[in-house]
């Protein structure tokens, strides 16, 4: 694959589609696996793409950005690319607070448990503001 994933993992996504999965949701869960596992650079330029596309309303397309942003900044080095790994964990940030007023705290799961539990979202769970983003929205 040009994105660096298994062909297995191409073809979920491509089924996901077909079976009338939310397009936007599927090129992002496609952007993090690209992200954990191939170009994250480039993960990150196609979210940013995939954003200025999408349905601005919808919580859960900034919550996969921010899983992008966050999966990205776990493949960088803290300390000799510290500002471009503090710059993705920014964002991840900014992402996970707009998805928070889009509603995601109203939807089934809690999704501020996950920062502590998903991995995608390990890089952020040091990181000040979101730390301070969950704080702010735990019940």
């Amino acid at each position: 694959s040009d994105r660096g994933l298994s062909e297995e993992a191409e073809a979920d996504c491509r089924q996901a589609v077909v079976l009338g999965g939310d397009e936007l949701r599927v090129r992002l869960t496609r952007l993090t696996l690209q992200a954990a596992h191939a170009d994250a650079g480039q993960a990150v330029s196609d979210t940013e793409q995939v954003l200025s596309e999408g349905d601005r309303t919808e919580a859960f397309i900034p919550y996969l950005a921010a899983c992008v942003y966050s999966l990205a900044a776990g493949k960088i080095d803290p300390e000799s690319q510290a500002d471009m790994r503090n710059a993705y964990l920014a964002r991840a940030t900014e992402l996970l607070e707009d998805a928070a007023r889009k509603g995601m705290l109203e939807l089934s799961f809690q999704w501020y448990n996950r920062l502590s539990e998903l991995p995608a979202l390990a890089p952020l769970r040091d990181y000040p503001a979101a730390r301070k983003l969950v704080a702010k929205h735990r019940p």
